[in-house]
């Protein structure tokens, strides 16, 4: 029984069903979270560089 579990892919989630996991588990949105807006920002800074050096 555990193989079976392990190959075969849990159905996808409705948007209602993700929102109560998420609430369930205490979960946020990953936007809000500080790794997610410093890598974002990072993702930003790179790419302005990446302008800088094709600008010139």
């Amino acid at each position: 029984m555990k193989e079976a579990i392990a190959f075969f892919p849990f159905p996808p989630l409705s948007a209602k069903e993700s929102k109560e996991i998420e609430a369930m588990l205490g979960l946020g949105d990953i936007k809000q979270s500080k790794v997610y807006q410093e890598a974002f920002q990072e993702g930003i800074q790179e790419g302005e560089k990446r302008a800088e050096k094709r600008g010139k």
